[in-house]
């Protein structure tokens, strides 16, 4: 008797999935006179792993015909999957089956019944999926607009911002849900959830029924904190003309400024400034937007900060600046805008270090540079006494190594370095060689501590200022040697200045190299004493002559590339060994001809 009701069920089960109607009502039919007729037509199944009922299955799957004729026989329309406690209608309404969802309102369904897993009202789960007509039809038999899932305490008006739905939105507010109704887990509330979602519809409509845009969540993290970290500026706009709080922060202190600084958001950075946002309100670590944007390397966001005359020496509780972190990442132009703005080239940081510490480390000639025209330091020692050439030292690659060595030893020469009017600014990648751009007053000077290079040269050729007349290593003789009387008296009793000044030996005898040019004022080292610099003005100046009267300079060695590194003294060994393996291997060849002759 059992296996026939079993195989009965069975038919109704199989037919109500399928949708067959002619075949679910002959099933039907066969146990209409059974007294266990509401039994086998609520009977379980197992199906994907699920226990699940005919009516159930119908409901899932749309077949509103199925559906009215299990209902119209006693079919249980409340029956819940077993597993979740979802009914037909939490399952007609995930799917959409409004004529389902219908069919089931009007023979009694239980609207506001929720499933057992996470407390979802059939209402909720229509808002979240979109279904405006059946979100519709519940709250039109009394489904409660506010009751929310029992996991996390959201709503249906939380959802359907969530998901962007904003026809279902205005719904669920006209029929009075709660704007500002948040979430119990994060305090999450509508309105903050649409603007970090970026659903302008959405916002505009919460915000046109009241939504507060300053309503924080358990972080104190606003609806314009969101909106503004995801850089969304329509949103932006509708929060701010609503008054929101520009300068709110979050329990990190972070604001809107800050959050869209270190975004890279610009546009939202601006409209934020506009509005009054204080662009020196930092975060609990005292980072600021500026040194946000400096870290990202975000050259527009950080001149619309510079432009608000945002504080540029502010330093973080790790010892960090806007300078430091654009030298660490190597961000020239962002370097240069700081430095433009009064950043302190010797502003001290982490373990009493300077920028230009940072900069060695890293190798970067283009940033060193720029850090030592504006004054960087040569000689600050660090907490542990060392200097940036000690830093320099440890730099693994040669050629690198000596690059950085080359550019701090010229700066941290006093006689050669004007950095008030130096003006060299490196263009290329490539170190200091090609694409310089020099002011004309230096060129000479520059070139001789850059190299020779034609393309270089003509560059600075191409400049309208007039050069000057001596050039570094120029061999010259000082005019009127009595204007320096005073110098030549702490020469050794074995130089006679008397002669020299009586007319009795030769003016050439007072004479020297030039090693340092500043305008039209030249700095010589005399030749008597290698030791001893005088200034000397160009007039009492001229250069050196030798029987023809050709141009005498002083014998250097041949020109090299700066850049390129000096051979090492294993490089010169191996090369001599090489030589000598020839050599033997070429006389062993001559020795087995003759011996062959």
């Amino acid at each position: 008797m059992f296996a026939t009701e079993q195989a009965k069920a069975n038919k109704i089960y199989s037919a109500a999935k399928s949708g067959t109607l002619q075949e679910l009502n002959d099933a039907i039919k066969s146990i209409i006179l059974s007294p266990k007729k509401t039994t086998i037509l609520n009977m379980t199944f197992m199906d994907n792993g699920e226990l699940i009922t005919p009516l159930y299955i119908a409901s899932k799957n749309g077949h509103y015909l199925a559906v009215e004729l299990l209902l119209n026989n006693k079919a249980d329309v409340n029956k819940a999957h077993t597993d979740h406690g979802a009914t037909p209608l939490y399952e007609a309404s995930v799917e959409g089956h409004l004529q389902v969802v219908n069919a089931l309102l009007k023979h009694g369904a239980d609207v506001n019944k929720a499933t057992t897993a996470a407390g979802a009202t059939p209402l909720f789960i229509a808002s979240k999926k979109g279904h405006l007509p059946v979100v519709n039809a519940l709250i039109n038999h009394d489904a409660a607009v506010d009751k929310a899932c029992t996991d996390t305490g959201a709503t249906p008006l939380y959802v359907a911002s969530q998901e962007g739905h904003h026809l279902v939105v205005e719904l669920l507010l006209q029929h009075g849900a709660d704007v500002n109704k948040a979430r119990t887990d994060f305090g999450v509330t509508p309105l903050y959830v649409a603007s970090v979602e970026g659903n302008l519809q959405v916002v505009n409509a919460l915000l046109k029924h009241g939504a507060d845009p300053d309503l924080a969540t358990i972080r104190h993290e606003t609806p314009l904190i969101a909106a503004s970290q995801t850089g969304n500026l329509p949103v932006v706009n509708a929060l701010l003309k609503r008054e929101a709080d520009v300068n709110n922060q979050t329990t990190r202190h972070e604001t809107p400024l800050y959050l869209a600084s270190s975004n890279g958001h610009l546009q939202v950075v601006e409209v934020l400034l506009e509005r009054g946002a204080d662009p020196d309100l930092a975060t609990i670590h005292h980072e600021t937007p500026l040194i946000a944007a400096s870290q990202t390397g975000n050259l527009l966001v950080v001149n619309a900060l510079l432009k608000r005359e945002a504080a540029v020496n502010r330093i973080t509780t790790s010892g960090k600046t806007a300078l430091f972190v654009a030298v660490r990442t190597g961000n020239l132009p962002v370097v240069n805008a700081l430095l433009e703005h009064r950043a302190n080239v010797n502003q001290m940081i982490s373990f009493e270090e300077t920028a230009l510490f940072v900069a060695v480390r890293t190798g970067n000639l283009l940033v060193m540079e720029a850090l030592l025209n504006h004054g960087a330091d040569v000689q600050h020692t660090n907490m542990y006494g060392r200097t940036v050439k000690m830093e320099a030292e440890q730099i693994n690659e040669l050629e690198k190594k000596e690059q950085v060595l080359r550019l701090l030893g010229y700066y941290d020469n006093p006689t050669k370095t004007n950095s008030a009017m130096m003006g060299l600014h490196v263009l290329g990648e490539d170190g200091l060689g090609v694409g310089h751009h020099l002011e004309a007053k230096n060129a000479a000077l520059l070139l001789d501590f850059i190299g020779t290079d034609e393309n270089l040269t003509e560059y600075a050729k191409s400049l309208n200022d007039t050069p000057p007349k001596f050039k570094i290593d120029d061999s010259v003789t000082i005019k009127n040697p009595q204007k320096y009387l005073n110098v030549y008296k702490q020469y050794p009793p074995s130089y006679d200045v008397s002669e020299v000044l009586a007319g009795r030996k030769k003016p050439d005898k007072v004479s020297g190299v030039i090693i340092g040019v500043d305008n039209n004022n030249y700095t010589v080292q005399l030749s008597s004493n290698r030791h001893k610099e005088i200034v000397v003005p160009e007039e009492d100046i001229q250069l050196r002559v030798d029987g023809g009267g050709k141009r005498k300079t002083r014998k250097t060695r041949k020109t090299r590339n700066p850049m390129k590194p000096r051979k090492s003294n294993k490089e010169k060994e191996n090369k001599q060994f090489i030589n000598i393996i020839i050599f033997y291997c070429q006389f062993l060849n001559i020795t087995k001809t003759i011996y062959q002759l």
